[in-house]
């Protein structure tokens, strides 16, 4: 089961902790991606991306930091000068022509790994949910 997050008014997600948690994996495939993270009390969620039409993740090791998720919408992107260098230097993407119905997903990190994404829509999971590989039949 998964929930739609909050944002306070800087769009900072709120709901969950994640401060000084840590990114323990990513899957990206098709229009989702998928976030491994753990809170500091080692609780185990998954943070999907839906409708993502950019991505961009750089630094990713182990033992990836989070010091904040942010959210945000068109109209708080062109207010902030620090998140439009980010999206016109690792997406190549003019802020400008970011959609009404879309918004920009950031992961930044203390240690590790950074990510952004122009995505429609982001839901955390249930404490437990972890991401695993299996194979299929062969």
């Amino acid at each position: 089961m998964t929930s739609r997050l909050s944002c306070d008014e800087n769009g900072f997600l709120k709901g969950f902790p994640y401060h000084d948690g840590f990114l323990d994996g990513v899957l990206a495939g098709g229009t989702e991606v998928h976030l491994a993270l753990r809170s500091s009390r080692s609780e185990r969620r998954v943070l999907t991306l839906r409708r993502v039409v950019m991505f961009h993740v750089e630094g990713f090791r182990e033992g990836n930091i989070v010091l904040n998720l942010r959210l945000l919408r068109a109209d708080q992107v062109a207010s902030d000068a620090e998140v439009r260098r980010i999206l016109a230097d690792r997406l190549f993407f003019d802020p400008a022509k970011l959609g009404a119905d879309s918004s920009v997903f950031l992961l930044e990190a203390s240690f590790g790994a950074e990510v952004v994404a122009i995505c429609g829509e982001v839901e955390i999971s249930e404490v437990g949910v972890t991401l695993a590989l299996s194979r299929g039949a062969s």
